[in-house]
């Protein structure tokens, strides 16, 4: 069976392992950039540094969120 080290050899772990520890992780760090964005838009509206969530703010939001999705869930990424 194959194996992917990581941390220099320190850690071997086989395929399957590595792909569910990973797609973990995208998912993990995918829901925080949704959350801290829609915090972050929250509070610029709170503080009235922008004076209504118009279009192109939730636009903006989810073109992010669709480029930093495909770039976590990216094929070449996984074994």
């Amino acid at each position: 069976m194959k194996t992917k080290r990581l941390l220099f050899g320190l850690i071997e772990m086989n395929r399957r392992m590595y792909n569910v520890l990973y797609t973990l992780l995208c998912v993990v760090v995918w829901v925080s950039v949704f959350f801290l964005t829609i915090f972050a838009l929250c509070k610029l509206n709170d503080t009235d540094i922008i004076t209504d969530l118009d279009w192109y703010y939730i636009a903006y939001w989810m073109a992010q969120s669709i480029f930093i999705g495909n770039k976590l869930f990216n094929k070449n990424n996984y074994t």
